[in-house]
């Protein structure tokens, strides 16, 4: 029976010219499939297991609208080297008013990846590393300044940021997270946090006295067991002194926040009496002695005692907390939203 097909079989010459066109659609394919402008590589279908230097080969772009951050290193008066000391992105060094500055350019989700792995614990829990990068994300987000030299540093006066690899929980919050942060209104929150609160966190508006972002006191009961949810130490009149600057006849918490915080420390010397921050006491005897400026100050025979809770400003989250918190079954949002009561989570690209 003729069913047609004799009718429409193609010819030699045919067969060829459509063999032709399709040898030359195929090249064409090859040549511009991955063609970019900037030689960008090809996006990588999700996070490499580690964020970290690569020995000269481009990490690939996996987050194309991520922004690129600024990170100091270090600076110095004297000049700098480049040296990478393998911290991701581009390292570079740069004078300004005869001061130079070593700073690493890093885009927003590697940077954060380094945080959370530089912030936590590499053997806590994903939900709280998630929890910690859209916190890391949202800070940084509200630190980028086209008009300074740098937008971060890398140490705990604002966000740790080490070189190596990022560890691979980390890389996998960061991923899970990738454009979340925090918001208030069209705004993206500064989602400052610390190690432990104590049990009650601070209120940006009465330890800096902030109006923005909205950032309440809030009940911690999830850091009971952290290493430093009470501490004590004592300090001999000669050490306190040196660390003021000077002689000192006496010391006294002058007053509280309504939380309990020093808020101002009272110090007489010379004769002469002068009133501190809490904040500006602990830098003056060092962070890693007194521990928060949730303390307790007696004089003593020779020195002083001071008795502490948590470490740390007290600002926004706590991150023994919110350990406890995912080791109790908390996922990474609600242990946001307990922190940070005022913000939403939005992905914001």
């Amino acid at each position: 029976m003729d069913d047609g097909r004799d009718r429409y079989r193609p010819s030699p010459v045919n067969l060829f010219l459509i063999g032709l066109l399709l040898v030359a659609g195929a090249v064409l394919v090859k040549s511009q499939r991955w063609h970019s402008p900037q030689g960008e590589a090809p996006p990588a279908a999700e996070l490499p297991a580690a964020v970290g230097p690569t020995d000269g080969e481009g990490i690939p772009d996996h987050l194309h609208t991520s922004p690129t951050v600024r990170v100091l290193l270090g600076s110095s008066r004297r000049p700098l080297e480049a040296a990478g000391e393998g911290y991701p992105g581009r390292v570079e060094v740069l004078e300004h008013d005869g001061r130079f500055y070593r700073v690493c350019h890093v885009d927003l989700e590697t940077y954060v990846a380094h945080v959370v792995s530089s912030e936590v614990l590499n053997s806590w829990d994903l939900e709280t590393k998630r929890a910690q990068a859209v916190a890391a994300r949202s800070y940084a987000m509200t630190s980028l300044d086209p008009a300074a030299i740098f937008d971060l540093r890398a140490s705990g006066l604002e966000q740790v940021f080490r070189g190596g690899r990022a560890d691979g929980g980390a890389v996998d919050a960061t991923r899970d997270t990738r454009g979340v942060a925090l918001v208030q209104g069209e705004a993206v929150t500064r989602a400052y946090y610390h190690a432990t609160c104590g049990g009650r966190t601070a209120s940006v508006q009465d330890f800096w006295g902030m109006r923005a972002p909205r950032m309440r006191s809030v009940d911690c009961p999830w850091c009971v067991n952290a290493p430093l949810h009470r501490w004590s130490l004592e300090m001999d009149a000669a050490e306190l002194a040196t660390r003021l600057g000077g002689e000192v006849e006496a010391v006294w918490v002058e007053t509280f926040d309504p939380g309990g915080r020093t808020l101002t420390v009272a110090v007489r010397a010379g004769g002469a009496l002068r009133w501190m921050s809490g904040a500006e006491f602990r830098e003056a005897l060092g962070y890693t002695r007194i521990r928060s400026t949730w303390f307790t100050l007696e004089a003593g025979e020779g020195g002083y005692r001071f008795a502490g809770a948590g470490s740390g400003h007290g600002v926004g989250m706590c991150q023994w907390g919110a350990r406890a918190m995912a080791q109790a079954g908390y996922g990474w949002r609600e242990i946001l939203g307990w922190y940070y009561p005022e913000s939403t989570v939005d992905t914001v690209y």
